[in-house]
């Protein structure tokens, strides 16, 4: 009996223990797909469009003031020759908090532009903060990761103009 009696705690313990490590459960993507590409849309319709998209992005294991690069999604967008880049606009769909940045390439060297966003995933439009206009760009990459919440769709577009 007692050996029964201990396997038992041990087997509930064991689950408590798993589901303890069970993260909050994915967005229903699905439903959110349709909110991020009506966003990218009608941005990208913009005669000053350089164009637009989107991207998932999941919770990271990392504190807010611990996000690297290899914890955040991107979304890159290249150009066959010089653009220059006006204006930024990202939204997050899902619920929870996103941190949003961007990149700019000029030649083979990228730059960070501005300090990043933090955002609530609610599919407000948010200008990201750039010193704008960035001149003499080949291509821009714009990221996310998910501060806070299950995860979210991040949707941007970039306006400007060829050089």
């Amino acid at each position: 009996m007692r050996r029964s009696l201990a396997l038992i705690s041990a087997s509930a313990a064991l689950a408590l223990g798993l589901t303890a490590c069970v993260g909050p459960p994915e967005p229903d993507w699905r439903a959110l797909e349709p909110e991020a590409n009506a966003f990218v849309e009608s941005g990208t319709r913009s005669p000053d469009s350089l164009g637009g998209g989107s991207f998932r992005a999941l919770r990271d294991n990392a504190g807010p003031d611990d996000l690297s690069d290899e914890d955040d999604a991107r979304l890159m967008l290249g150009y066959a020759s010089d653009v220059r880049i006006d204006a930024v606009t990202m939204a997050c769909f899902g619920g929870g908090e996103a941190r949003l940045g961007l990149s700019t390439r000029s030649g083979s060297t990228w730059t960070g532009q501005g300090t990043g966003l933090t955002v609530v995933c609610d599919g407000t439009q948010h200008g990201v903060p750039i010193e704008a206009p960035v001149q003499g760009v080949n291509a821009i990459q714009l990221s996310g990761v998910i501060a806070d919440g299950p995860g979210g769709i991040v949707a941007g577009v970039v306006r400007g103009s060829t050089e």
